[in-house]
C-alpha cells in the first residue's frame, strides 16, 4: 500500500493534472460535513488522505522547483486537516469578512457579547473554545483586529455593518450551495484574506489598483516580471558547472569563490521568490478578469523588502509570502497551551522555535520529495528561530541603553539582515540542497526570453555573464512597464525598454 513512499526518484511518473487538486476536494467535503460527526469526519477522511500523502513520491513535475512546492501543498494540506478537521470546530470558528459591508443577514441571532466589544474587533475566547465556542481568542492568534464573538454573549445583526464589517453567522448556513462556498474558500485560502483568522502584517492591494481593469494590468505585469526573473536566473545558474548534470554530484558549493557560491545562491533564491508568484499572479489576473475575485482578495504575495527588510524577524514575517504561516503557528500555539507554558517571553519564544520547527517538517516534506532525504531543512529554520531570539534581545539592550529607532539603525538592520542570508544558515544551504537534487538544468521555463539574447562568446566569467543579462533583464522590465502606464512619463520609460531590448535584440542576431 505504501510502496509509493519509496519510489526511486528515477523511477517516477509525471505527476497527473487532477492529483493536487484532489486533495482541496477531500478538505471540501470533509468539511461539509457539520462539525458534530467529527468522528465520522475524521474516521472516513483521514485514512484518505493518509493514503494520498503516501502516493505523493512517486509523481514528479520534472523539474526540481514545482516538485520543492508541491511538497509545500501537500505538508500545508496535512496540517489543515489537523486544524479544520481535528484541532477546531471549522464551521463554528471560522467564517468569512468582508471588506465591504452590505453581506451580513439582517435577523437577529444569539450569541452573548456586548456589541460595542466586537464592533471594535475584541474577543473573549476561551479555552473551551475549541469545543463549542463560535470564535478564537487574541491567544490563537487571529489577526487584524476582526471581530470575535465568544460562545458566551448576545449580539443583534440588524444594526449597519462598518468597515472592517462584523462576522457572518458562525455555523449558520442559509442553504447547502453557500455551506459549499464556504468549504471551498477554507480550503483554497491560505493567508485567511476577508476571514476572521486573516494574517497580519499582510500588505493590502495598493488603492490605486482596486479598479477591475488597475487591477488586472497591474497583476498581469507581476505575473511577467516574475516569468522573466525565472527565466534568468535559471540560465545563470545553468551557464555554471551547475548545470552539467554530470558534475553535480561532485561539487560543493561552500568550496567554491565567495562571489560565485553568493552569485549562484541568489539567483536559486530569486527562482523561488518568481516561482512562487507565478500562479499566484496568475490565478489573480484570471480570477479578477473573469469576476469571479475582487481585487482585495487579491494582496500582494510578498511585502515590501524596501521598507521592511531590517531585521530577520520582519523579513520572515512581514516581507516573506506568509502562504504557510497559519499552518505553522496554529501547532506550535498549541503545543504551548497544552503545555500551559508561563505568559511572557517564555511562552512568546516557545511559540517562535515551535513554529521554525514545524516549517522544518513542512519543508523536509519538500526536501524528501526532491531528494529523499531531509537535506538541510532543519539546519536552516531552527538557525531562524535562534538568531530572531538573539536579535530580539539585542535590540531590546539597545533600547534600554538610549539607542532608538532611526535611519541609521535601520540601515545597520538592513546591511545586518542581507548579511545573515548571505551566511551558510541561510540562503547558501537552502541553495545548495537544491542545486545537488538538479535545479541547476531544469527544464527551460514556460517563457524565456533570455534565449532571445544568446551568450556573447566573449562572456567568459560569471562577472561579466551578470552584467550581460542585468542589462537585458533592465530593459525587459522596463519595457514591461506599458502594461500599468499611467503618465506619459510611464509610457516615455516603457518605449525606452522596448527600444533597447529591440537593439540588444537585433545586435545578437
Amino acid at each position: 500500500m505504501f510502496e509509493a513512499l519509496v519510489t526511486p526518484l528515477e523511477n517516477r511518473v509525471t505527476i497527473p493534472g487532477w492529483f493536487l487538486p484532489s486533495f482541496l476536494l477531500l478538505g471540501t467535503l470533509t468539511t461539509l460535513v457539520p462539525a458534530k460527526y467529527s468522528l465520522l469526519r475524521i474516521g472516513v477522511s483521514g485514512p484518505i488522505l493518509a493514503y494520498m500523502l503516501s502516493q505523493s513520491p512517486k509523481y514528479t513535475a520534472g523539474n526540481v522547483n514545482p516538485d520543492f512546492v508541491s511538497g509545500l501543498f501537500l505538508a500545508g494540506i496535512a496540517l489543515k486537516w489537523w486544524e479544520f478537521v481535528v484541532y477546531r470546530r471549522s464551521d463554528l470558528e471560522f467564517w468569512r469578512v468582508s471588506a465591504k459591508g452590505s453581506t451580513l443577514p439582517a435577523e437577529a441571532i444569539s450569541v452573548k457579547a456586548n456589541r460595542k466589544q466586537i464592533e471594535n474587533g475584541h474577543t473573549n475566547g476561551t479555552a473551551n473554545g475549541h469545543a463549542n465556542g463560535h470564535a478564537n481568542g487574541h491567544a490563537n492568534g487571529h489577526a487584524n483586529g476582526d471581530a470575535h464573538g465568544d460562545a458566551h454573549g448576545e449580539i443583534k445583526r440588524s444594526f449597519p455593518t462598518p468597515d472592517p464589517i462584523l462576522p457572518e453567522v458562525p455555523g449558520k448556513f442559509e442553504s447547502f450551495w453557500e455551506r459549499l462556498r464556504w468549504s471551498v474558500g477554507l480550503w483554497t485560502t491560505t493567508r485567511g484574506v476577508e476571514w476572521n483568522w486573516g494574517i497580519k502584517n499582510l500588505q493590502k492591494t495598493s488603492p490605486k489598483h482596486l479598479s477591475r481593469l488597475s487591477f488586472v494590468r497591474w497583476s498581469a505585469h507581476r505575473l511577467m516580471f516574475a516569468l522573466v526573473t525565472v527565466d534568468f536566473a535559471r540560465s545563470i545558474v545553468g551557464w555554471t558547472e551547475w548545470g552539467d548534470k554530470a558534475r553535480v554530484p561532485y561539487l560543493n558549493l561552500f568550496q567554491e569563490p565567495l562571489f560565485q557560491r553568493m552569485v549562484v545562491s541568489w539567483m536559486v533564491g530569486f527562482e523561488i521568490y518568481g516561482g512562487l508568484q507565478i500562479p499566484y499572479y496568475f490565478f489573480a489576473t484570471l480570477t479578477t478578469v473573469l469576476g469571479i475575485c475582487r481585487p482585495e482578495q487579491w494582496p500582494p504575495i510578498f511585502g515590501e523588502f524596501s521598507k521592511n527588510a531590517y531585521r530577520v524577524r520582519t523579513w520572515w514575517g512581514k516581507c516573506w509570502h506568509q502562504q504557510l504561516r497559519r499552518s505553522i503557528t496554529t501547532p506550535a500555539k498549541a503545543v504551548v497551551e497544552i503545555l500551559n507554558l508561563p505568559k511572557g517571553d517564555v511562552s512568546k519564544y516557545a511559540e517562535l522555535w515551535l513554529a521554525f520547527f514545524f516549517s522544518a517538517i513542512v519543508h523536509s516534506v519538500s526536501g524528501y520529495l526532491i531528494g529523499r532525504s531531509t537535506g538541510g531543512m532543519f539546519t536552516i529554520w531552527m538557525a531562524q528561530a535562534a538568531v530572531i531570539t538573539v536579535e530580539d534581545y539585542v535590540i531590546q539592550y539597545a533600547q534600554q541603553n538610549g539607542i532608538r529607532d532611526s535611519k541609521y539603525t535601520r540601515a545597520f538592520g538592513f546591511a545586518w539582515t542581507l548579511a545573515w542570508m548571505c551566511w551558510w544558515p541561510s540562503l547558501p544551504t537552502g541553495s545548495a540542497i537544491s542545486l545537488h537534487v538538479g535545479s541547476g538544468f531544469d527544464d527551460p521555463a514556460e517563457f524565456n526570453p533570455s534565449s532571445w539574447y544568446p551568450v556573447s562568446k566573449s562572456t567568459d566569467t560569471l562577472l561579466k555573464l551578470l552584467l550581460d543579462r542585468g542589462v537585458i533583464f533592465f530593459f525587459l522590465t522596463r519595457a514591461m512597464a506599458l502594461l500599468e502606464a499611467r503618465t506619459w512619463n510611464d509610457i516615455v520609460q516603457g518605449a525606452q525598454g522596448v527600444a533597447g531590448a529591440a537593439a540588444l535584440y537585433a545586435v545578437r542576431r
